[in-house]
């Protein structure tokens, strides 16, 4: 297991703490956690306390999610915009941009 950890900055919003874990057999799957608040239509409720985040839905087009080639300053610029998004959830009650739907008992 691979672990990057950063403080991300978040437009508007207060930064974040990051950490980012690549399974060496599936480096192109790597879990997200964040730290702050887990009140999120998009997290997964039961990985460390709510603190996993669903960027991308695992049958995603490559264009569409995250893929090793993408490099390690895509997957953070993809992980910055979710936590923006998370924030204005909060804020004004509104996701922007496309969702999946998820089934209630995955998420928070």
């Amino acid at each position: 297991m691979d672990t990057w950890q950063v403080q991300l900055p978040i437009a508007g919003y207060e930064a974040r703490t990051v950490i980012v874990e690549f399974d060496r057999r599936r480096p192109a799957y790597p879990q997200v956690y964040a730290d702050g608040s887990v009140e999120s239509p998009h997290r997964f409720r039961n990985k460390r306390g709510g603190r996993m985040l669903c960027i991308w839905h695992s049958g995603d087009d490559a264009c569409r999610r995250w893929v090793p080639e993408d490099g390690l300053l895509k997957l953070l610029g993809m992980i910055a915009e979710h936590l923006f998004k998370e924030a204005w959830w909060r804020e004004h009650g509104e996701w922007l941009g496309e969702e999946y739907p998820h089934e209630e008992a995955d998420t928070i």
